[in-house]
């Protein structure tokens, strides 16, 4: 995660997070990347974060029986 502080937060915020790269392949094993923008009630941006996840395919459910 990568965060940049640009200036002190005086009131409440909101987050916007958005994809950094669009048309993903979902069924790869791969690092999904997503830039977070910090806004303040003046809607001046107080902070920004670029955060990377580990995404994987969901693993498929078996029908065992004990």
């Amino acid at each position: 995660m990568q965060v940049e502080y640009l200036k002190k937060a005086t009131t409440d915020l909101r987050a916007i997070a958005t994809p950094a790269k669009l048309n993903v392949e979902w069924h790869e094993i791969a690092e999904y990347q997503v830039n977070v923008e910090v806004l303040d009630m003046a809607q001046e941006t107080v902070c920004r974060a670029l955060i990377t996840m580990w995404v994987s395919p969901k693993k498929k459910k078996t029908n065992k029986r004990v």
